[in-house]
């Protein structure tokens, strides 16, 4: 995370001398042509950050992949509700959050009842969701350790987010974390045989990693109803 004008690849961000001033001028500088399109965003209460170190193929990118599409494909199957991945821009008044988290997931209910409500940009369709969505995950790199684990753990819980999902498969053997809300923090699922119950999908889940035949790493989301 950083606070001063970075250099990347597809261009050059430029971030305000004198750093962000609230929420509001946040968005409205993430929705600027300042910013590139993959650019991994953060600001809570006053701290803020812009991330654009390259994304690890496998630890990272590979990982997102392996549970996006599982949990994409069990939201729409099941009928339970939108996942989406990287890259859509979380919003939370009350918590006076913003961020793009690696994934997300919104049920039909939270819908219905305005928890979350999907809001349209000044060309057309959607550009931000705002309020609490019912499950975030984010994956662990190396400049993410201190926001994935601590301060997005605190402003997710701020914003009544119902399971933060917290993978790190940076080492030999990923961890995986299910964090439920609770009035007083989000507490750790225990697990029961290797596997992590989720009660907002109503199923229990493992999360694994095999070598290919490449000596590739490869990461596996499995489901039990």
């Amino acid at each position: 995370m950083q606070t001063g004008t970075v250099y990347v690849e597809s261009g050059r961000v430029v971030l305000p001398e004198n750093g962000v001033t609230d929420l509001d001028w946040f968005r409205s500088w993430a929705g600027s042509k300042d910013v590139p399109e993959k650019c991994v965003m953060f600001y809570h209460r006053g701290d803020w950050g812009v991330d654009v170190s390259r994304e690890q193929v496998y630890s990272h990118a590979g990982v997102k992949a392996a549970i996006g599409s599982v949990l994409f494909a069990h939201s729409r199957t099941q009928d339970l509700g939108d996942y989406f991945p990287n890259g859509v821009l979380l919003v939370n008044f009350h918590a006076l959050l913003s961020c793009n988290p690696d994934g997300l997931f919104v049920t039909h209910d939270s819908y219905e009842s305005k928890k979350v409500e999907a809001m349209g940009g000044a060309d057309s369709g959607f550009v931000e969701l705002h309020g609490s969505p019912d499950m975030v995950l984010e994956v662990v790199s190396a400049s993410s350790i201190k926001k994935d684990n601590e301060m997005l753990i605190k402003a997710y819980w701020e914003a009544d987010v119902s399971e933060y999902w917290l993978v790190d498969a940076r080492g030999p053997t990923p961890s995986f974390r299910i964090l439920k809300w609770t009035p007083k923090g989000y507490v750790d699922v225990r697990k029961s045989g290797g596997w992590l119950k989720s009660a907002v999908y109503g199923a229990d889940f493992r999360f694994e990693k095999t070598i290919d035949r490449n000596d590739h790493p490869r990461f596996h989301l499995e489901i039990k109803s």
